[in-house]
């Protein structure tokens, strides 16, 4: 299965709708696309379905590396059973930046930090109370991945409970008072690390080739 951040997908005669949904003369949707890994991949979507909580658009992809293959889901269950994703316009590169595109799409799928920031409500198309929402999209990718560096490199333990508050007053579950505040994050990263999923030594391996930074974590 294709890793989240390693593919991006080029549809032909296919566009989004500013509701998140694809466009297209043929359904079901056909694309194709390219990955980091595998090199050209086949993609098949059905019909999309509106998720439970949202007005996001949901599609449960499948892929298959040839026309030979039988085809497989792409995304692997989320926490709640779904094998689904979203299609966010733009693709992140290797490096970890994400670039907006009208002509590449990304597949989020909801077991991938992608899909669930979309899914929590960071819809990086959409604007709250006037604020664009795309930047805080790609500050929740980090948190979630704890991509402390902006660089793509994820640094998460699976399973890792996350609480969330932000300055747009998105309405989040009540945070545990035993969750202790790991770090605030951006559009680049980590600003500041208070203490980390991860642990005080594993967060030193992780921060020790970065001068000032783990000054900054109080390492």
């Amino acid at each position: 299965m294709p890793e989240e951040l390693d593919y991006f997908f080029a549809p032909e005669n296919s566009y989004l709708l500013p509701d998140g949904r694809l466009k297209n003369s043929s359904k079901p949707y056909e694309l194709r696309g390219l990955t980091n890994k595998e090199g050209l991949i086949f993609i098949r979507l059905d019909e999309p379905k509106l998720a439970a909580n949202s007005s996001l658009w949901l599609y449960v992809p499948q892929y298959r590396t040839s026309p030979e293959k039988d085809w497989a889901n792409l995304c692997a269950a989320s926490r709640e059973g779904l094998v689904s994703a979203v299609l966010i316009p733009g693709y992140w590169d290797r490096g970890g930046a994400y670039h907006d595109s009208l002509e590449k799409i990304s597949i989020g799928c909801l077991s991938g930090a992608t899909g669930k920031c979309p899914y929590w409500g960071y819809v990086p198309w959409k604007t709250h109370k006037g604020t664009s929402l795309k930047e805080f999209f790609v500050a929740c990718v980090r948190m979630v991945r704890a991509d402390y560096f902006g660089n793509g490199q994820a640094h998460t333990r699976a399973g890792a409970p996350i609480g969330i508050k932000d300055r747009l007053d998105f309405y989040h579950p009540p945070i545990p008072k035993e969750m202790l505040e790991e770090a605030t994050w951006n559009e680049k990263g980590a600003v500041i690390v208070r203490k980390s999923r991860v642990g005080k030594k594993g967060l030193a391996r992780v921060l020790g080739s970065k001068r000032g930074f783990s000054r900054l974590c109080g390492l």
